[in-house]
């Protein structure tokens, strides 16, 4: 609020009040924090993983023959970096009006199957099942970021759910209205 006197004749005879609603700045600020929170996050879990496994290596409590696979899980951690930092850089496009994100026709079912197969040394390592059921529903999306978005949900679920747990996803096109939903049997 500002606020300023209005004189007449070097006498106050008002007053001039500015309101200014801060709400939708506040609101952004708000989204901002939560955001550079959450990609900090997203950045840190691949980065634990590269130098968890990069640890094991170095310090020589792996087997040899494991190398391979330690290196494979390196690279895949170091794609899901590059992506997420392409990411990053397409959504500060998209803040500044600059829309060159293309939409492109997408099965969710089959990036639902692709993810699920990206993670099934992790569901190994938990004893946890995934079930897909429902129908091929196409969309149009931006495809990297729809799987990384479905791979969240998905690896979250099997993080987070219990030993031998369950994790039912489900693609819906009831009514034209396309939903994947993702349901575990974890904490929460």
């Amino acid at each position: 609020m500002i606020s300023s006197p209005v004189f007449d004749n070097n006498l106050v005879t008002g007053a001039v009040i500015l309101l200014i609603d801060t709400t939708e700045k506040n609101s952004r600020e708000a989204m901002r924090r939560e955001f550079s929170a959450n990609v900090s996050h997203e950045l840190k879990t691949p980065l634990t993983t590269i130098s968890g496994y990069a640890e094991i290596m170095k310090s020589g409590w792996a087997d040899p023959k494991d190398y391979q696979m330690f290196a494979e899980k390196i690279y895949n951690e170091g794609k899901r970096l590059i992506n997420l930092i392409d990411d990053i850089i397409n959504l500060s496009k998209l803040d500044e009006n600059n829309n060159e994100l293309k939409k492109e026709p997408v099965n969710l079912l089959t990036v639902t199957q692709d993810i699920v197969a990206a993670l099934a040394q992790k569901t190994k390592d938990k004893n946890v099942t995934f079930n897909i059921s429902g129908e091929s529903v196409e969309i149009n999306a931006v495809p990297h970021l729809l799987y990384e978005m479905i791979f969240n949900l998905c690896d979250n679920a099997v993080k987070y759910n219990k030993d031998n747990g369950k994790v039912d996803i489900n693609i819906d096109n009831s009514g034209g209205n396309p939903k994947l939903t993702v349901k575990d049997t974890g904490i929460g």
